[in-house]
């Protein structure tokens, strides 16, 4: 009877055991979110159903890569991130840490020229290497020429920074004076 028991008491302590490591496990899924209009908008990787982990891939309408984007298993930004152009050019290379910038982050037009190359540590710039001034990417807007230093809207059409109008008052009286991307 006493060896029954203590062997009772040996099975209900495994089981329990087990049912706590089993809880500790963490589940990791392959999840595919689509447009509206059906076509697939993001697929990748979730941890516990809620964290991004590992790579996940951002298309458009046109099922082209708009982003590659890597997540470590807290789900933090971590790696490489990629973000492309519809015409499949790289449009901005970045390495990641903890869900920060950290090391070094390429700038490209839509032609594929470089902008610049900026080098971060924890989220913060180090250093950036501006190779014309003039090449921007194809969604950016600014307030100034950095070389004339003359002060309007200029807007990015065609990987190079055109002037497009006079800043307003309000403009100007907000501060709109240095380099603003969006």
């Amino acid at each position: 009877m006493k060896k029954y028991l203590i062997l009772i008491l040996i099975l209900i302590d495994f089981i329990s055991c087990t049912e706590k490591k089993e809880n500790n496990i963490d589940i990791i899924k392959h999840v595919k979110k689509f447009y509206d209009s059906g076509e697939l908008l993001c697929e990748g990787f979730k941890k516990n159903d809620s964290l991004y982990v590992g790579v996940w891939t951002v298309y458009n309408k046109a099922g082209s890569i708009k982003s590659i984007q890597t997540y470590n298993m807290n789900g933090h930004n971590e790696g490489a991130n990629v973000y492309f152009y519809p015409n499949g050019l790289i449009s901005n290379y970045s390495t990641m840490k903890n869900g920060e910038n950290n090391g070094l982050e390429y700038n490209f037009t839509s032609k594929g020229e470089v902008i610049n190359i900026c080098y971060f540590t924890d989220g913060k710039t180090d250093s950036c290497d501006y190779y014309n001034h003039n090449l921007c990417n194809d969604d950016a807007i600014r307030y100034s020429d950095p070389v004339t230093k003359k002060k309007g809207l200029y807007k990015c059409k065609d990987g190079r920074w055109e002037f497009e109008r006079e800043l307003t008052k309000k403009e100007s009286d907000n501060g709109l004076i240095s380099e603003i991307v969006r």
